[in-house]
């Protein structure tokens, strides 16, 4: 990976994160001398904000679940010479870890699931469940905010993906669907289930 290949200022971050290294790779999967793999892309302006809900995400993430994520590296804008910027405008950055996704034994899965019910689904911050920043499904931006259980929190990211489904016009039968199961099939069972591993929610 040389500057001719890359963006220079990805390349700079990296050199930061690890002084001496040489890097190699395409993005975003960038291999340095040392064996340590980084997860490293940039965007444009009107990116921004899904780069800054990515990176709460994995953040929040990391704190209910302590190794179970990427950890995030480096997070920021560029103007358009290529130079950090500390405004609110500009190209955005983001390199975390690269954690390489093999095929689960039953064993592992078993564990992996135990700890996304146990802990990544049951943790709540000091400001209940939710988040500070607007968060993305694709292109979609959810309402966010902040909620006092996880059971409310979860409804209003789904409500609000149909709901924008139902704006776009031609995905009536898919919003029925959407909010049959959510109400009646999902929701119900899934929130007494979760009550029962966390009653203090």
């Amino acid at each position: 990976m040389t500057r001719s290949a890359s963006l220079p200022h990805l390349l700079e971050q990296l050199e930061r994160i690890e002084p001496g290294a040489h890097f190699s790779g395409s993005l975003p999967h960038v291999l340095s001398s040392s064996r340590k793999s980084y997860y490293a892309k940039c965007g444009s302006p009107r990116e921004a904000d899904q780069y800054v809900g990515e990176a709460e995400s994995l953040k929040a993430m990391a704190s209910a679940a302590p190794g179970l994520v990427p950890s995030l590296l480096a997070l920021g804008l560029v103007d358009e010479n290529g130079k950090e910027t500390e405004g609110s405008e500009g190209r955005p950055f983001f390199i975390s870890e690269y954690k390489e996704i093999t095929p689960l034994t039953e064993r592992a899965g078993a564990i992996l699931g135990r700890r996304l019910a146990m802990e990544m689904h049951t943790y709540m911050s000091a400001k209940g469940f939710g988040f500070d920043v607007p968060t993305f499904c694709g292109a979609t931006r959810l309402r966010n905010g902040w909620y006092g259980s996880w059971e409310q929190c979860f409804d209003t990211l789904i409500g609000d993906l149909l709901s924008t489904l139902a704006g776009r016009g031609g995905y009536s039968e898919l919003c029925l669907k959407g909010q049959d199961v959510r109400t009646k099939r999902v929701s119900s069972p899934l929130l007494s289930f979760r009550s029962s591993l966390c009653p203090s929610g």
